[in-house]
């Protein structure tokens, strides 16, 4: 009788110091991504946006101007990705300003686990330029350049605005760097 009452004193001890609901801390879980359907459209050129080139792109996102002529993102907000296309006339400076590009693309390779670079050319519509696919945990893991090499001057990038984390983050870098290369392989300038 004596064990069974500090059997059953105990148990009441045990229950009554597990009933404390303050539980156990769990690590960050990672939110469900899921990407656009496959639905596309072109951004044309717009005269009050002074937008020399057009190109075809996914329809869930949508053009956000900067001040710059040429300038601006490209926006994916259930993504919550963007990506940033710079414009410049190219006025005989061809090189200084792939050298910029080559420059903006290397700063990811600090924390990137590897660099692979695709030449692309469209002569019948004068653009050619190259695609930088950077792999790891970069901020950046897709950009390009592509020029006329006479005139025009277009560089993008892809920005997530997420911690760098190539697991988590694959379905948006895989989604985006299709993205880069349909709108790459349908640019046209115009003149």
């Amino acid at each position: 009788m004596k064990i069974r009452g500090m059997v059953a004193l105990m148990a009441l001890a045990t229950g009554l110091a597990c009933s404390d609901n303050n539980g156990m801390p769990l690590p960050h879980g990672h939110m469900r991504i899921g990407v656009p359907m496959d639905s596309v459209v072109t951004l044309s050129n717009d005269p009050l946006q002074l937008r020399p080139f057009a190109f075809k792109h996914n329809a869930s996102a949508h053009w956000e101007a900067r001040k710059e002529s040429g300038w601006g993102d490209l926006v994916y907000p259930d993504l919550h990705a963007r990506i940033e296309f710079t414009y410049k006339p190219v006025n005989g400076q061809l090189l200084r300003l792939i050298d910029d590009a080559f420059a903006l693309a290397y700063k990811h390779n600090i924390v990137a686990d590897g660099m692979t670079q695709h030449v692309y050319s469209h002569p019948e519509v004068a653009v050619h330029g190259l695609l930088f696919a950077i792999q790891g945990n970069s901020a950046s893991a897709t950009q390009w350049f592509a020029t006329d090499s006479s005139r025009h001057f277009l560089r993008a990038a892809t920005s997530i605005y997420a911690r760098p984390n190539r697991d988590s983050l694959a379905p948006v870098n895989a989604f985006l760097h299709q993205e880069m290369e349909r709108i790459m392989e349908s640019l046209v300038w115009m003149d």
